[in-house]
């Protein structure tokens, strides 16, 4: 049986580039699900902050300038325990990828994203399902 890849949770999207902002929203937007979106990891944790008790998951870049990826899921974390994050990256071998998966990151995403592949990580995420 297929896996559903809609939904209408709110997601906290984090990551530095503009372009991969834009895409994701359309993405996740088309998929139903609404967008908060950051540049950095600051302004991630001032959002969730205000507003994580709507924030159902976070996607988040490992690579941004500033507070990178890695200090700010140790953040997050800190301020919910409970937080689900999938790790966002272009390196998915990257040893600090590994080390944040063993660390309570539920999944991670390689980029560029193809639609279903991004869908299907946050439902399994989502869902508790994820590996």
């Amino acid at each position: 049986m297929a896996i559903e890849t809609e939904g209408n949770e709110t997601i906290l999207f984090v990551d530095d580039e503009d372009f991969i902002r834009l895409v994701a929203k359309d993405i996740l937007e088309s998929k139903g699900y609404r967008l908060l979106e950051a540049a950095h990891g600051k302004e991630a944790l001032e959002l969730y902050e205000l507003r994580g008790k709507e924030i159902d998951l976070v996607i988040l870049d490992i690579s941004m300038p500033g507070m990178g990826g890695r200090e700010t899921y140790e953040k997050l974390k800190q301020h919910d325990g409970d937080v689900k994050v999938i790790l966002s990256t272009g390196y998915p071998n990257d040893s600090e990828c590994m080390d944040l998966l063993t660390r309570g990151v539920k999944a991670f995403i390689e980029k560029p994203y193809r639609v279903e592949d991004l869908a299907l990580v946050i439902r399994k995420v989502l869902d508790d399902k994820a590996t």
